[in-house]
């Protein structure tokens, strides 16, 4: 069984790893001349805002995941925080 602090760090390195990705693909395609490319579903993606995402989902995981942590329950339908 893997503990919660485990599994928030492998899920952090896995969103990282997703979001270097992007990066990577998004620089490239610029080297190439491109100001596009085609994601897996064959979807055409601008590469400058694929290069911003992938930072934003960078700044996010490392530099905010304490905000992200505390509002883990928001989707539970017995969750208070839309309550007015």
């Amino acid at each position: 069984m893997i503990d919660k602090k485990k599994q928030n760090k492998l899920g952090k390195i896995f969103v990282s790893f997703f979001a270097i990705l992007i990066i990577v693909f998004g620089v490239l395609s610029l080297f190439r001349g491109e100001l596009n490319y085609s994601n897996y579903w064959g979807g055409i993606v601008f590469v400058p805002i694929a290069i911003l995402f992938g930072v934003l989902l960078l700044y996010i995981i490392w530099f905010r995941w304490k905000n992200v942590e505390k509002n883990e329950n928001a989707f539970n339908h017995s969750s208070k925080m839309d309550d007015f």
